[in-house]
């Protein structure tokens, strides 16, 4: 891991331009941010999307073992698929959103809604993998949805926007986890589903507030950038 990192930073020192920063950062614009309804409603979504997909993802091993029965074999086989369809979501995500963002873009929690329905209805099955492996191809949209959702909203203070939902990304991560683990102790895999369903579905509505809704203080390139998302 450090030797691929230290090839990585060492390829984008030499191949990056040096870059003015276009945008005012910092604490105030933060601020400004976060106080705006639409903003707040964007890194709300931002972070019931991670937490949604995570709160499985975390503990897709134990999906693997103790619902389909996977042998240490197979299970390398799994998660390399698994992993896989992240990528090929994320490559799908270019295609989809250029064509219709604000349909896909709302569709996207009801398709993972659908996929926790089909987990819980294929229980202990073998074709319970499918709607997991769907799963992964759908987490796959939500990094490039939302980075295109403040890039259409709020295309002036992308930097700072970019750092606060690093952050929410973060939290979210954890909070998955701890939440994950503590109903996997009390009770089993089955409620993890559960909670999972229960977050997919208030972002649902989130989703659908982060985007009917305006920034009072738009300019008018903004404003032509935020009505390209219908």
């Amino acid at each position: 891991m450090a030797i691929v990192s230290a090839f990585t930073f060492i390829a984008l020192f030499l191949t990056l331009p040096s870059l003015l920063p276009k945008q005012s950062t910092g604490i105030k614009v933060i601020k400004e941010l976060i106080s705006t309804k639409i903003v707040f409603f964007g890194l709300l979504g931002t972070f019931l999307s991670y937490m949604g997909y995570h709160v499985i993802f975390t503990y897709i091993r134990l999906f693997f073992e103790e619902k389909l029965h996977f042998t240490d074999e197979f299970l390398t086989f799994a998660m390399l698929l698994y992993a896989g369809l992240n990528i090929a979501g994320t490559i799908a995500a270019g295609k989809l959103f250029s064509h219709a963002f604000k349909r896909f873009f709302r569709l996207l929690p009801v398709f993972m809604i659908l996929c926790v329905i089909l987990i819980l209805v294929l229980n202990n099955s073998l074709f319970m993998v499918l709607p997991l492996f769907a799963f992964a191809f759908g987490f796959g949209l939500i990094p490039v949805a939302w980075s295109l959702w403040a890039i259409y909203v709020i295309p002036d203070k992308t930097e700072s926007a970019g750092g606060l939902s690093v952050a929410v990304i973060q939290l979210a991560v954890a909070f998955a986890a701890l939440i994950g683990g503590r109903v996997y102790d009390w009770f089993n895999l089955d409620y993890i589903l559960y909670i999972a369903l229960a977050i997919e579905a208030v972002l649902f509505w989130v989703t659908g507030k982060s985007l009917s809704m305006k920034i009072k203080s738009v300019t008018q390139e903004n404003l032509k950038a935020s009505e390209s998302l219908s």
